[in-house]
């Protein structure tokens, strides 16, 4: 739910194999529907995610996902 946080680390084989570590805190959240995350990753970028489930019908579901992230200090 909403305040929930989350923290992935990973090595980055496209920035030569740099430690990166993402915090993500849940900012809406609508059950079984779609949850937005303010997505930071220090010293790197800061932006959100949302991830929506849209039912299509007839048992069919598409997961969708809209993102916007800039870099620490772009303008």
């Amino acid at each position: 739910g909403v305040g929930g946080r989350r923290r992935w680390v990973m090595i980055d084989p496209t920035m030569g194999d740099q430690r990166v570590e993402i915090v993500g805190e849940i900012t809406d959240y609508e059950p079984e529907r779609r949850s937005t995350m303010s997505l930071e990753s220090p010293g790197m970028f800061s932006g959100w995610g949302t991830y929506e489930l849209v039912d299509l019908g007839d048992g069919r579901t598409r997961a969708a996902t809209a993102e916007d992230e800039a870099a620490v200090g772009a303008e």
